[in-house]
């Protein structure tokens, strides 16, 4: 092949990739790229860190699809609220809950958290239905079996 007709395809490769629609695509692949970096980091990090939580939270802004992300940072703000008692942490860590499972709605994980987290928000309604719904999609989730036997009313003994 002659180099003028290789100038010609690299010219036309390049002028693709950096048309509006392939930026965009450039763009948006980084973005993935760098939401798995961030997972990454924070996976390294510290279990109940601050450095957890940006960790994830990175990541889910960049790539809003990443499931793990989501997941993460839900337990990521879990974890402190639990360490610190506060409940903003709860309030943060079932909004990212909550879009695990609008992203993967046959999660029992995600599902079995956001009763947690409903039961310390004192909200048991939504509590029962979280763990309901982890226990239908995994029958075997021992935990939310387990959770769920909180709500069983009290049996009598008669004599």
């Amino acid at each position: 092949m002659s180099s003028s007709v290789l100038n010609f395809i690299l010219l036309h490769l390049v002028a693709n990739l950096f048309s509006l629609g392939g930026a965009e695509w450039w763009e948006a692949d980084r973005a993935v790229d760098l939401a798995r970096v961030w997972c990454e980091k924070g996976l390294a990090s510290p279990r109940c860190s601050y450095q957890r939580l940006h960790a994830f939270r990175q990541a889910a802004e960049l790539d809003p699809g990443c499931l793990q992300a989501y997941l993460e940072l839900g337990e990521a703000y879990y974890d402190l609220a639990i360490g610190y008692g506060h409940q903003d942490l709860f309030r943060q860590a079932a909004g990212a809950l909550e879009a695990a499972a609008r992203l993967d709605p046959e999660r029992a994980q995600a599902h079995y958290r956001l009763g947690a987290i409903y039961f310390f928000l004192k909200d048991f309604e939504r509590c029962r239905r979280e763990l309901e719904t982890a226990h239908r999609i995994d029958p075997s989730f021992s935990p939310a079996a387990a959770s769920l036997r909180l709500f069983d009313p009290p049996r009598t003994t008669e004599k």
